[in-house]
């Protein structure tokens, strides 16, 4: 039985001492992932580089596409109607419904551009009204130079005068006239996105495709360009790619006769010696359509750029390296979809007095948890030799059951208040490869990593206190795996995005604007369906992250809780509840009724011979301390019989004292965690100087393992009273007590 006790033994000492490791890396990622935020007071701003590729690429084929980027629906698509003396931004289907609009039969008419029929989106909000307003204006002064570069490209385009002619639905043949508009649909790359290409219907049934950039989206910029591709090289790889030659174009759409399909074309390549052929031309609209001799240098044309804003104090701009897009559909998200770009990506987050209140709260508990584990691996064990230079690692140790009886982490949600409201949006945001201004977010790392580590937290801190009112222990495995799915889940947003299995095409488009999540109040983003758009509508993410949030709020109740109350019970009866250790009777705090976070023995029992020291043994009785898993301390196999048959003691165990936040000092000390704290921000000063009257309080306990506390009445000192000054602050440790 011996050799079986022995191996048993050591497979418990490594599975132990493999847990501390685990929980030391824990500790370590979490510290890492609060104060990089901490970073944001010297460093506001990071650049990277990006390369971002979505879709596959035409020669591949036709797919179906997922999503609904890019489509030009009705409600989606934006005209510059005139109001007063002013061009605004009008949705398409509010312009068509206008009583001015005329409707006729297409009959045998190729002009004009036909839209996608959808009824969906409210109106514009206010952030994309000001948005395009501008783009308006910027349209309106620069129209006559708008239509001399696409007559440049190749096409046959009408002089600019107000007006448009609309096809509205995939099989529609009636034609909507619209007056007092200009002859440019602005179409958003996705609802409401503070981005879009514009489409110049021509006379022949193409339509002139091109980005604008400069006055287009900031009225302080000095330049206005227009960037597009020839007609020829458009319509030809448009039938190249699709394979379909023999057909036409109508309404601004490719049509295929013989398979009855329609597709709407639109690509570009910053590139001018590109894998696909589509070298983009740029024209200056502010000096009359003169072309950029882009073939000329690398800078002769201006790179595509892209800020995105989420609030006052981020923001992210994307300068393009390169840029390849290609977009082929037939209206159903059948098609050709490829995108390919290097950025230089500039990611800007300013720190803030709700972020610092945040992180010297959080940072109480990091210390807290640290002590606690110091503690504990300094506490008289056995030892997990690691064979190499008297290598050997703790076989105790506490993950964050270590913060169940803080103050501070009972006050976390009110102490995380003033952030909780970014903290929650960073949280729904993790995971999603945003466009639009929420990539300003979810491309802000130092913001979103943290905030994933502040809502776990968070959420242990309620599942803490709802322990306590449930008066069970309750167990706080998951918290590290969770925190490490969260985190991984982030990281790997973009292959998420591109997987398929998420019903997106690589991309998720925003929904809410900053300015509407700076409306929103906390009971908005907790009740109602604010966070579900915070999440992109990307229904599969977002159930997996309530998922996560349900398994750690029900598992460990159901699996690994248990009422307080039950170890004294087990131990002696009834009878003998009446009966606390010295440490029980000092704190005037029954361990075994202290509900919350965190599982172990709590107590143990011992013979009155392992009470004792033994004469020539360096850690004594140190070798059947119990061990931080919830199981019985077994005896040693080679205690001699009459030894086993001595009188028990009962004990507390070592992670018991942890827990409640208190430490051996010195050996014959017992303090606090907080007042260790203050020990040790004074020590520069105390040697030297008296301090301020900072008391702490200590207890004298026997040096014996295990301990006893001799004095029940605790002592008030000062930080700078000679037996304390000179009292070495190291190192600390945890013991068991009888």
């Amino acid at each position: 039985m011996a050799p079986s006790s022995s191996s048993s033994s050591s497979r418990h000492a490594l599975v132990d001492a493999l847990l501390g490791v685990y929980n030391w890396s824990l500790w370590s990622l979490l510290s890492l992932l609060l104060f990089s935020q901490v970073l944001g007071v010297f460093w506001e701003s990071t650049s990277s580089y990006q390369h971002q590729v979505f879709g596959l690429a035409p020669q591949r084929g036709l797919w179906t596409v997922a999503g609904a980027n890019d489509d030009p629906f009705s409600d989606r698509v934006l005209v510059c109607a005139l109001q007063g003396r002013v061009y605004r931004p009008l949705q398409l289907r509010e312009a068509l419904r206008r009583p001015s609009t005329t409707k006729r039969p297409a009959n045998n008419s190729v002009h004009g551009y036909r839209v996608l029929s959808r009824d969906e989106l409210p109106p514009l909000p206010r952030e994309t009204f000001d948005f395009y307003s501008q783009t308006c204006a910027a349209l309106s002064t620069t129209i006559d130079a708008v239509v001399s570069a696409c007559r440049a490209l190749g096409y046959d385009l009408d002089d600019a005068n107000d007006g448009l002619e609309i096809v509205d639905g995939l099989d529609s043949d009636d034609l909507a006239t619209l007056v007092d508009v200009l002859p440019v649909l602005v179409m958003p790359y996705w609802d409401n996105a503070l981005a879009a290409r514009y489409v110049v219907p021509g006379r022949d049934g193409s339509a002139c495709t091109f980005r604008g950039s400069g006055l287009f989206a900031n009225r302080r910029a000095t330049t206005a360009n227009l960037r597009g591709i020839s007609r020829s090289l458009r319509e030809a790889k448009t039938v190249e790619w699709l394979q379909l030659p023999g057909g036409s174009w109508r309404h601004g759409w490719y049509e295929h006769r013989s398979s009855g399909s329609r597709w709407y074309a639109d690509m570009i390549s910053t590139r001018q010696d590109g894998p696909f052929g589509i070298p983009q031309r740029q024209f200056d609209l502010l000096q009359g359509a003169r072309e950029a001799d882009c073939r000329a240098s690398a800078t002769a044309c201006d790179a595509m750029v892209q800020v995105d804003r989420w609030g006052e104090s981020m923001f992210v701009e994307q300068r393009s390296q390169y840029t390849d897009s290609i977009v082929i559909y037939n209206g159903q998200r059948h098609g050709l979809f490829f995108f390919d770009a290097l950025n230089l990506q500039v990611v800007v987050s300013l720190y803030g007095l709700d972020t610092l209140i945040s992180n010297v709260s959080l940072g109480m508990l990091l210390f807290r948890w640290m002590a606690a584990m110091l503690a504990l691996a300094n506490a008289p064990s056995p030892r997990l030799s690691l064979g190499i230079a008297r290598l050997s690692l703790p076989t105790q140790t506490i993950g964050i059951g270590s913060l169940a009886c803080m103050r501070s982490f009972h006050l976390l949600p009110i102490v995380l208040l003033p952030r909780l409201k970014t903290t929650l949006a960073a949280f729904w945001t993790l995971g999603c490869a945003f466009e639009g201004e929420q990539r300003a977010l979810s491309e802000a790392w130092f913001v979103v990593y943290p905030a994933i580590a502040e809502s776990l937290l968070l959420l242990y801190s309620l599942l803490n206190l709802l322990a306590k009112l449930l008066r069970r222990r309750v167990s706080d495995a998951l918290f590290g795996p969770t925190l490490l799915l969260l985190c991984l889940m982030h990281y790997c947003r973009f292959e998420i995005a591109h997987s398929g299995g998420f019903g997106v095409d690589g991309r998720v488009g925003k929904v809410l604007s900053s300015r509407e999540f700076d409306a929103l109040s906390l009971y908005d983003l907790v009740a109602t369906r604010r966070a579900f758009e915070l999440n992109g509508r990307v229904a599969s993410l977002f159930y997996c992250k309530l998922a996560a949030i349900a398994a750690n709020a029900t598992l460990p109740f159901l699996l690994w809780s248990e009422p307080i109350g039950r170890h004294l019970r087990r131990l002696h009866g009834r009878a003998a509840l009446g009966s606390l250790s010295s440490l029980e009777q000092a704190l005037a705090y029954r361990m075994d009724l202290s509900a919350g976070l965190g599982r172990s023995p709590i107590y143990d029992m011992v013979s009155a011979t392992e009470t004792a020291p033994t004469p020539g043994s360096k850690t004594g009785p140190a070798a059947h301390a119990p061990t931080t898993r919830a199981r019985t301390a077994r005896n040693n196999a080679t205690v001699a019989p009459s030894a086993t048959r001595t009188s028990s003691t009962r004990v507390v165990v070592a992670y018991e004292l942890a827990r409640s936040g208190y430490l051996v000092l010195d050996t014959t000390r017992l303090v606090s965690i907080n007042h260790w704290f203050w020990l040790l921000a004074t020590a520069p000063l105390r040697r030297r100087v008296r301090v301020l009257n900072i008391r702490v309080v200590v207890f004298s306990i026997s040096p014996s393992t295990p301990a006893k506390v001799e004095s029940l009445q605790p002592e008030f000192v000062r930080v700078s009273d000679k037996p304390i000054a000179a009292m070495p602050l190291w190192p600390i440790a945890a013991r068991p007590f009888q």
